[in-house]
């Protein structure tokens, strides 16, 4: 494939997400636009267009491991099903995004040898963890907590909260 025919399809990609509803998110800072995408919640409508989206989850499109994959696709699904809007900053398609995540994963929890694998989870510049901080939270129906959001009325998490607050 040519570098023309190559550059026309991702074209047309971009074409297809704005139809869909998704649209470009802000990249990290320093970075242009390319490997980051809205989820499948954000509007392109001009009134939510100054919303900003805060959860953002490092994932690689590309990556070779099945475990980091599903890992990706849990955390994704979750946040999806939970109507909690985030961006996807894919690593392997825009190195500024995999310098990013890097650089802002706090030492105590980086791995002992190499880089920190996706996914990682921030909200804006806030490190909220990787996949196992998330499923512990999930688990402890505490996920609101640990992305630093509030949690919304009648969810299992607020009713621990009240119920802890009443004590």
């Amino acid at each position: 494939m040519f570098v023309s025919e190559w550059t026309s399809s991702v074209g047309d990609v971009m074409k297809q997400e704005e139809r869909r509803g998704m649209r470009r998110c802000s990249a990290p800072r320093g970075s242009d636009d390319r490997g980051v995408r809205s989820s499948l919640f954000s509007s392109s409508s001009a009134s939510e267009e100054s919303v900003v989206m805060v959860i953002k989850v490092y994932i690689a499109s590309s990556s070779g491991s099945t475990s980091i994959k599903k890992q990706q696709q849990d955390v994704m699904g979750f946040l999806a099903a939970n109507k909690i809007e985030f961006e996807e900053c894919d690593i392997a398609a825009d190195e500024d995004n995999r310098k990013w995540m890097r650089e802002h994963v706090p030492d105590d929890f980086r791995p002992a040898t190499g880089n920190p694998l996706p996914p990682q989870i921030f909200n804006e510049d806030r490190y909220c963890g990787n996949y196992e901080a998330f499923f512990c939270a999930r688990e402890d129906n505490a996920v609101y907590a640990f992305l630093g959001l509030t949690a919304p009325p009648g969810s299992k998490e607020a009713e621990a909260l009240s119920k802890k607050t009443q004590m």
